[in-house]
């Protein structure tokens, strides 16, 4: 065989061995969360665009199988139990807005996540409340979809409550640079967005490309310009304040906390640095630390409630699924802290509840 069919055999051979790799991948993600490139082929994606609401959604009425995890969503397009359009009579809504945490991406059944666990904890104790917990949450929701979300589904249903657990999703912006224009030259190929195997060796080499600290390079959490983040922080802010709905703010938190050992810390961490490789461990800790910061006081400034998650949940893996996602214990936790919370505060006394829907629930 000649050199040239040599070279060309190996080719072939290399992107079969790709293509089949791809394919399992593909298949894996099917019987395990029920999504894959053969939901595109099918038209049964997990989301769908809603074109009344003008916002991505969870594909409406629809049980979304996999081995690891069931989605089941209402007619909206969340992973919430059906609500009458019309607000019910003695009827109390509370609404979680959020993106992936809130939405439990990593939870396996409806019945784990933080909002069915929270209307567990409180129709329990209050048995004659007629109490509906709205998950308002959507994987990959930055804080103008989180607005958007609030102003155009969750205002409409009257909510009595508003818990926000905004994310870390818009703090992975400082790691991407604006794409310029290019006016000459050969179009720029791109992979397709939903190739597996891509994804599989870049989370899989995390640990070649950062390292615990001081790598060339990486962002120095203090030399951020958080304006933007605060603007988007106030605008939701504000948006609560004109609707008039009690409001409780909860900080972000993460399974690796600083005062582990390093090499816990590492492995912890390694889904963060993964979504967010402009900083280094010590980096990412500046950056979530100072955006929860800015989230709290903005909060406070504003005349709302704030729980500091960050600092009241235990970090490492009984509570986290991987870095800032909760496991079922952690989502069932953070729900009895939410709970807590807002029997402390009184959010669901007739009295407080219309003292805080007129001065905004500041403690």
């Amino acid at each position: 065989m000649s050199t040239g069919k040599k070279v060309f055999c190996s080719i072939l051979w290399a992107v079969a061995a790709l293509v089949i790799a791809e394919l399992l991948l593909q298949a894996r993600s099917h019987i395990r969360y029920g999504t894959s490139v053969f939901n595109l082929l099918s038209k049964q994606t997990t989301y769908a665009y809603n074109e009344e609401i003008g916002l991505q959604l969870l594909r409406p009425n629809s049980i979304i199988d996999g081995s690891q995890a069931t989605i089941k969503t209402n007619s909206i397009g969340l992973r919430s139990p059906e609500l009458l359009p019309g607000k019910q009579e003695g009827e109390t809504r509370i609404a979680i807005v959020g993106a992936s945490s809130v939405m439990g991406t990593y939870t396996r059944k409806n019945e784990d996540i933080i909002s069915y666990r929270l209307e567990a904890y409180l129709e329990s104790a209050f048995p004659h409340i007629d109490i509906n917990v709205i998950n308002a949450g959507i994987a990959g929701y930055g804080l103008v979809d989180q607005r958007q979300m609030f102003e155009r589904v969750i205002k409409p249903m009257r909510p009595d409550l508003v818990i926000w657990y905004s994310g870390f999703n818009d703090i992975s912006g400082y790691c991407h640079k604006p794409s310029s224009k290019v006016t000459s030259g050969l179009p720029q190929l791109k992979l397709p967005s939903w190739l597996l195997s891509i994804e599989l060796v870049t989370k899989n080499s995390v640990w070649l490309r950062t390292v615990k600290a001081g790598k060339e390079g990486m962002l120095n959490p203090d030399s951020l310009d958080l304006s933007r983040y605060l603007g988007r922080v106030n605008e939701f802010l504000n948006s609560i304040k004109t609707a008039g709905v009690p409001l409780l703010t909860v900080t972000n938190a993460r399974a690796f906390r600083e005062d582990m050992p390093v090499d816990e810390q590492m492995t912890l961490s390694e889904t963060a640095r993964y979504y967010n490789h402009c900083f280094d461990l010590n980096g990412l800790h500046g950056a979530y630390n100072r955006h929860n910061d800015l989230l709290a006081d903005a909060t406070f400034d504003a005349g709302y409630s704030v729980l500091r998650l960050d600092q009241d949940l235990p970090g490492g893996n009984k509570y986290f699924g991987d870095a800032t996602h909760f496991s079922v214990v952690g989502s069932d936790y953070v729900a009895h802290l939410f709970y807590e919370h807002i029997l402390s505060l009184g959010l669901l006394s007739d009295d407080s509840k219309k003292r805080i829907i007129t001065s905004g629930g500041s403690e």
